[in-house]
């Protein structure tokens, strides 16, 4: 019933101003409004406990995350755009993998912005996995992702990825400053 102390406090909530009974048939105890104390308290001592089993799973989820990333895996959710998922290793994704080469390039000779660059790349035929054309804001993620010139970022730390990198850091050093540049073309002092 609660995941949290939040969910906690709506269903007294409800019990309190909308009448609502909870009946738990496992542990013999109804919470509503003619509650007993005894059922009251074995209402909150669950909610502490489910609050308890939520935060250590998720504790455990981060361990398990940290230890991918010190071994140079990606820890999960869904893979950057040019790579996939191969028995929890990021391997490049064919061809999107020489899209991303593309565009890094083309960023990086300083003759796109990045509404010309997603044009272009759209003409030459870049799609998403599900075939749909990239946004303007999924170039500007591409480009500032340290992932591939080989290094993964999580929680806004870096860790050394055991992938195969698609540039080099180089290359993504020369977009970086590319990025910072003024409508111009003229570098914003950092």
């Amino acid at each position: 019933l609660t995941r949290n102390l939040k969910d906690t406090v709506l269903a007294y909530d409800l019990v309190n101003n909308f009448d609502v009974s909870f009946v738990f048939t496992r542990d013999n105890f109804v919470l509503n409004k003619q509650s007993n104390s005894h059922a009251k308290f074995q209402f909150d001592i669950k909610a502490v406990l489910a609050k308890n089993y939520i935060d250590n799973l998720s504790d455990e989820v981060k361990k398990g995350q940290r230890g991918m990333l010190e071994e140079g895996k990606w820890p999960g959710g869904a893979s950057p755009t040019g790579y996939i998922k191969v028995e929890k290793l990021l391997v490049p994704d064919v061809p999107r993998d020489g899209y991303i080469i593309r565009a890094y390039e083309l960023y990086a000779s300083g003759s796109h912005s990045l509404s010309s660059l997603k044009k272009k790349l759209d003409e030459e035929g870049f799609r998403s996995q599900n075939g749909k054309p990239l946004t303007k804001s999924n170039y500007f993620i591409i480009l500032t992702n340290p992932i591939y010139y080989g290094m993964m970022r999580w929680n806004n730390r870096l860790y050394p990825g055991i992938h195969q990198p698609l540039i080099d850091k180089q290359l993504f050093d020369r977009v970086q400053d590319m990025l910072r540049r003024t409508k111009k073309g003229e570098l914003i002092p950092v």
